[in-house]
């Protein structure tokens, strides 16, 4: 289904790459804009590691551009967009597939909190009063207790330390130049809130409706960021870079790949995670195994807490 958005400054279309341009570089793979039938294209080659074994290797990078293409025709064959395979090179390691016009689903989340903050100033200052409130203590926390040291206390002179310095030769900051955002600021918008107008709403909703068709494929994307999601000019989501992905009908794969995309909307979208609570509830109503997947992500998410806890 397709999205019916109205068009605005966060749905503008980019300009299509020069040809050689690399779209991206990791420890697997490299991305490069190519040209194919008058047009472009993307490639993308797994090179050789020269610290493995040549055999093992050349098997390693076959047997995973072979499961990157199946996994992709597999999720085009359940309904979703994903960018079209042109040509697979098993000696290269290399799939050539079609270039997807639009705008990352990150950039257009991080443009529209952008947006929603210039036109709701006042949320920054509720938000900030909220962090710097007391907070109410917490009866099971431990008590730190000072450390016993019978050696004497050493007074140091911090001006020892210290260059004397002039006016003059005090570094100014350029002019127009923003200023570093101090660790409190990062503490207030870790705590915005904002609400989701009616084209996030439905992107989310898009965005659940496509994985719970992915899961009950057996796909497990395993790199489940809204980089890796492309909204197009004609407003349709279309997911990208399979390189992580296998097929696996296990409960626990699927659970891992809806905590992977919680984490992800952690860290780059905090104040929008209402966006994946509505991807959440979209998928519970779509996918056929949602009851148990939930379920298992539940326990993902406890274990995940733990060991963080435990450092």
């Amino acid at each position: 289904m397709s999205l019916s958005l109205k068009r605005s400054p966060i749905m503008e279309e980019t300009a299509y790459p020069n040809v050689g341009t690399i779209l991206g570089q990791g420890a697997e793979a490299i991305i490069t804009v190519v040209a194919f039938n008058e047009g472009i294209a993307v490639k993308k080659v797994r090179p050789a590691k020269t610290y493995r074994l040549p055999q093992l290797d050349t098997k390693l990078r076959k047997s995973r551009t072979n499961q990157e293409y199946k996994c992709i025709q597999r999720a085009e064959k359940a309904g979703i967009l994903v960018p079209k395979i042109y040509h697979i090179s098993k000696p290269e390691s290399s799939l050539t597939m079609e270039f997807i016009h639009g705008k990352a689903i990150r950039k257009v989340l991080i443009e529209y909190q952008h947006d929603y903050i210039s036109q709701h100033p006042s949320i920054i200052q509720t938000s900030k009063q909220s962090t710097l409130a007391p907070q109410p203590a917490d009866p099971y926390e431990l008590t730190p207790t000072e450390p016993q040291n019978d050696e004497p206390d050493i007074q140091v002179d911090d001006n020892q330390f210290s260059t004397a310095q002039s006016s003059d030769d005090v570094q100014h900051p350029l002019p127009n130049t923003p200023p570093l955002q101090t660790e409190d600021e990062d503490i207030v918008h870790s705590r915005l809130v904002i609400a989701l107008d009616d084209q996030i709403k439905h992107i989310a909703e898009e965005l659940g409706t496509i994985l719970a068709k992915l899961h009950d494929a057996n796909v497990i994307h395993g790199d489940l960021t809204t980089s890796n999601m492309i909204l197009t000019p004609s407003n349709q989501i279309c997911l990208i870079d399979f390189g992580l992905s296998y097929a696996s009908a296990d409960i626990e794969d699927k659970a891992v790949d809806l905590h992977l995309l919680r984490r992800a909307c952690t860290s780059t979208h905090p104040a929008l995670l209402s966006f994946y609570d509505l991807t959440l509830q979209t998928y519970a109503s779509k996918s056929v195994n949602s009851t148990s997947v939930l379920k298992r992500l539940e326990v993902v998410e406890l274990r995940g807490r733990k060991r963080s806890m435990a450092g």
